[in-house]
């Protein structure tokens, strides 16, 4: 039977950062499924009754959507510069748009983003809440036009004033460019929503690899997605960014596919798990730049 949910938001419940233990665990399990060659599913998605539903704080919304006002669909220009991309700005709007120039063989570092919050009642089995995961590259100098740091995040466009999920297809999926300070802007300073960022490892993504990335981005980003729908469980942002970073990686690197329904964490834990990720930068409320950047205030 199709499940088809809308979730009307109130506010969302920030996870905590996670424990050295959850993480051990996590790749004990996660190390067990590669050496049997299958990877360990989040056993399902759990829509408790809503007495049961956890307590959710008022410090912000971690809607997975974002209102169509914060999202354009990229666009090749002929002069070879990317339109459409979501800069940060000291303006009204906190930001504008643009066009810039990117080379992808000037990117030094690939990172994997996540943000994690309670949407409404939904959780996984495991306790996982439901999040969002995208891809952040940094740039030596002249690798972009202006700025050093490009967001790719896969997202449904919602409309109006509605908080929705994307659950039941309505809405349509969007590959999303934007510098990394407007991307924290909007989600660590308007939305109060913690992120995490763990860079690639080096020793697993070569430069080859991160221009590849880069490429796959851009492609992804420029494609013609008419009648394409965004979906929790079949056409996720976990799901799509694991595909830049598939393009990066040696075919004995490849990522099996994911479950069709997989929370940031979990991604988090499988990349680390292959050997792909190093330490990561925590970007809050009281480090809103994560140590990389700091947009205009």
């Amino acid at each position: 039977m199709k499940m088809a949910v809308k979730l009307l938001l109130a506010a969302a419940l920030v996870a905590p950062a996670w424990s050295a233990q959850s993480q051990a665990e996590g790749l004990d399990a996660f190390e067990a499924a590669r050496n049997k060659g299958s990877l360990v599913p989040d056993n399902g998605i759990v829509v408790p009754a809503a007495k049961s539903a956890p307590a959710r704080a008022a410090t912000g919304v971690a809607s997975v959507g974002k209102p169509a006002s914060y999202i354009r669909r990229a666009k090749l220009l002929s002069d070879g510069r990317v339109a459409n991309i979501r800069l940060s700005s000291k303006g009204k709007d906190d930001y504008n748009w643009g066009a810039l120039r990117i080379d992808p063989a000037k990117v030094s570092r690939a990172f994997w983003g996540t943000n994690e919050g309670v949407l409404g009642n939904i959780v996984g089995a495991n306790g996982d809440a439901v999040g969002h995961a995208f891809v952040a590259f940094e740039f030596e100098k002249g690798g972009l036009s202006a700025g050093r740091y490009l967001v790719v995040s896969v997202e449904p466009v919602v409309n109006g004033g509605e908080d929705y999920v994307g659950m039941d297809s309505d809405h349509e999926i969007v590959w999303l460019l934007s510098s990394l300070e407007s991307y924290l802007k909007l989600t660590v300073d308007k939305e109060g929503i913690d992120v995490h960022l763990e860079p690639f490892s080096g020793e697993a993504v070569d430069k080859q690899g991160l221009e590849l990335m880069v490429r796959e981005a851009i492609k992804q980003a420029v494609a013609d997605r008419n009648g394409e729908r965004f979906q929790v469980f079949t056409n996720n942002c976990v799901m799509n960014a694991f595909k830049v970073v598939d393009a990066g990686l040696r075919p004995e690197q490849r990522l099996p596919p994911p479950h069709e329904f997989m929370s940031p964490r979990r991604s988090s834990l499988m990349l680390a798990a292959w050997g792909l990720l190093d330490e990561g930068y925590d970007c809050t409320s009281s480090n809103p730049g994560c140590g990389l950047v700091r947009g205009p205030k």
